[in-house]
C-alpha cells in the first residue's frame, strides 16, 4: 500500500492503469482492507500521554 487508506479495489485499479497491457490479467489471492485509523488529537487521553512523554524527554536538554 501507498497510502493506508488506499482500498483492495483502489489498489488493483491503480495497478491495472499503471500496467496498462490488456494481455495481463490481475488475479488477487489475498487482501485485507486497511485498518480504520485511530483517533488523535488533544482530547484521546492516549495521544496526551503520547505527547506529553515525547515533550518530555526532547524538552531535557
Amino acid at each position: 500500500r501507498i497510502h493506508t487508506a488506499d482500498s483492495c479495489r483502489q489498489i488493483t485499479e491503480n495497478n491495472r492503469r499503471i500496467i496498462n497491457d490488456d494481455r495481463l490479467v490481475p488475479h488477487i489471492k489475498a487482501c485485507a482492507e486497511p485498518s480504520p485509523i485511530s483517533p488523535y488529537g488533544k482530547h484521546i487521553y492516549a495521544y496526551r500521554i503520547l505527547e506529553q512523554t515525547i515533550r518530555q524527554t526532547v524538552e531535557r536538554d
